[in-house]
């Protein structure tokens, strides 16, 4: 005994004995230490009451159970501790028969750092297995995510082709009729043996017609704005010469209200610059129509200045449109730029339009690296100022635009008679092909192309423009010029383009069509057409662009037999 509590002593553990009621007849010091309670004869009852209350209750009848069966019990229970810190302990107790009778000899273990060990372990493998989860759940979603995302875009884009299809008919059915009601109502114009009563309904037609067009070409610009589809060129141009342009193409509308014209010019100009210069129109004429729609009295002006390039800021090209008309106020002006919107309801039943033109005109100046600015006061007038990045070149000189214009005034003067001759004369002789399926616009086109002194034959569709045309090459008779509609039944214009150009037909084609979207041009002139026109049917470019492909062809085959045709002429 004596021996055996010298052995208990040193060790790390606790130690005890309990008799057969289960009374503790020893305890060593380390299990005093452990339980933090005087082991001299403690019941069962007093040294397990230091156990948490949601376990004791099962470790009593553990005890007894152990001890009426004398089987060996081996627990971990969580006891209170005198610090914040949970504590835990493993008993063992385990039966010995001995000489005195049946003893029960066990031992206490402080195992709270194993427990907290393995309950890390537990989190640690909870979490871990969270994580996974997670990440599978996460890779689940992501190519969810990526599925939906995929299937959003192909709706989108499939969104973008109708859209686009759509306006492409609705450009080619309005288009259409356009070049019949414009077309014959500036032929019957030029029929001065008319009434004056009737060339006034006439012209009344002309002026309606032509506002229907400009109010479907905004609709059309804005939709290929939005869609990215909007081209940009990136030429040479002369900012003077735009300017003249513009001012003459206004004066036109500026003559009803008796409103002059007037440009100023801030600064000596380059003779050249790169940008669009489409585009530059396409704002300037906005911005002008505007100014002249809202002024009664007064005048409207153009300023354009030049700004050289200077540390990082590029190139700049601005230009004031000012006029004297009805201003706006701040919040009129704040909204200004919104598609569809004007002032009030008051401002479109008095002066009509869409409010695309100022939406458009901002959008460009956007697209050539620019801005708009507005300032206005009611009353007073409006300030429109724009500015549009630029490249100068190198070798560009700068001019004096007053001198410049006097000079150019006088040239365009002198050589205004010649041009028009020339015109008049450009396809005299010329023998044409016209494929057209719409009734009306074969009479006008035909009736104007042999008012210029060319010979017209027409046909009603693709596949017989595509037999006429070989069949006249076959007997060594072609014609000069194919004049294909690209929208017809049976076979349309791409077809027919691209099936002669197969079977070696080398001879222009023009596309005819009403389609006015971005990329048309583009696909005509990749179907095989050396060039592309619109409808509604600009007369003067329509002759000057047959013109221009004849000739080509004349300089580049003389009298050469149209089988030993070359390179195909046109496409640039």
């Amino acid at each position: 005994e004596t021996r055996f509590k010298f052995i208990c002593a040193g060790l790390p553990i606790g130690v005890f004995k309990l008799n057969e009621q289960g009374e503790v007849t020893y305890a060593n010091e380390q299990w005093q230490k452990i339980l933090g309670i005087d082991p001299e004869d403690s019941p069962l009852e007093t040294w397990t009451s230091v156990i948490l209350p949601e376990s004791v209750e099962e470790f009593r009848r553990k005890i007894r159970e152990s001890l009426q069966h004398l089987e060996s019990l081996t627990s971990v229970v969580r006891i209170y501790s005198t610090d914040t810190h949970p504590r835990w302990i493993q008993l063992r107790l385990n039966p010995v028969v001995a000489d005195v009778g049946i003893r029960f000899v066990g031992t206490v273990e402080d195992v709270s750092d194993q427990v907290q060990s393995q309950e890390e372990l537990r989190r640690y493998a909870e979490d871990l297995n969270f994580a996974n989860e997670m990440k599978v759940r996460s890779s689940e979603h992501l190519e969810q995510l990526v599925e939906e995302l995929a299937t959003a875009k192909a709706l989108a884009e499939q969104s973008t082709r109708s859209k686009s299809e759509f306006l492409a008919n609705m450009s080619h059915e309005i288009r259409t009729p356009m070049t019949a009601i414009l077309g014959y109502t500036d032929l019957l114009i030029e029929d001065h043996g008319l009434p004056e009563d009737a060339l006034d309904a006439l012209r009344i037609v002309q002026r309606n017609g032509r506002y229907l067009l400009e109010i479907i070409n905004d609709i059309l610009d804005l939709s290929k704005i939005e869609a990215g589809k909007l081209p940009l060129e990136h030429i040479r141009f002369s900012p003077v010469q735009i300017v003249e342009e513009i001012l003459s193409l206004m004066q036109v509308r500026a003559e009803p209200k008796g409103l002059p014209l007037q440009v100023e010019y801030g600064s000596s100009l380059p003779e050249t610059l790169v940008s669009d210069p489409t585009r530059i129109r396409q704002i300037l004429i906005n911005l002008f129509s505007n100014s002249i729609k809202f002024t009664s009295r007064g005048s409207v002006k153009v300023i354009t200045s030049f700004f050289p390039a200077e540390n990082s800021e590029p190139s700049r090209l601005q230009f004031n449109v000012v006029d004297t008309g009805v201003g706006m106020s701040p919040e009129i002006v704040s909204k200004l730029f919104q598609p569809f919107t004007q002032a009030d309801s008051s401002t479109t039943r008095k002066y009509g339009g869409t409010g695309l033109g100022l939406t458009i005109t901002k959008r460009l100046a956007n697209m050539l690296g620019g801005d708009i600015r507005v300032h206005s006061e009611p009353g007073s007038g409006s300030d429109f100022q724009v500015t549009i990045a630029v490249e100068c070149p190198a070798d560009v000189r700068l001019i004096d635009p007053r001198k410049h214009l006097s000079t150019k005034e006088k040239d365009t003067e002198r050589s205004l008679p010649e041009s028009q001759a020339a015109v008049a004369s450009a396809i005299a002789g010329c023998r044409i092909l016209l494929a057209e399926d719409g009734l009306d616009n074969q009479r006008l086109i035909r009736f104007l192309l042999e008012k210029s002194g060319a010979d017209v034959e027409v046909v009603e569709n693709g596949e017989l423009a595509t037999e006429a045309a070989l069949s006249a090459m076959a007997r060594s008779q072609p014609f000069d010029v194919i004049l294909m509609d690209m929208q017809m039944p049976i076979l349309d214009g791409y077809q027919a383009t691209a099936r002669l150009r197969e079977q070696g037909y080398a001879l222009p084609i023009i596309a005819l069509t009403a389609h006015a979207m971005s990329g048309d041009r583009e696909k005509c002139l990749t179907a095989g057409c050396s060039e592309f026109a619109t409808k509604p049917i600009d007369r003067k470019r329509l002759i000057g662009v047959i013109g221009e492909q004849w000739s080509r062809t004349k300089s580049t085959v003389k009298n050469e037999d149209a089988g030993r045709f070359g390179s195909l002429p046109g496409g640039n």
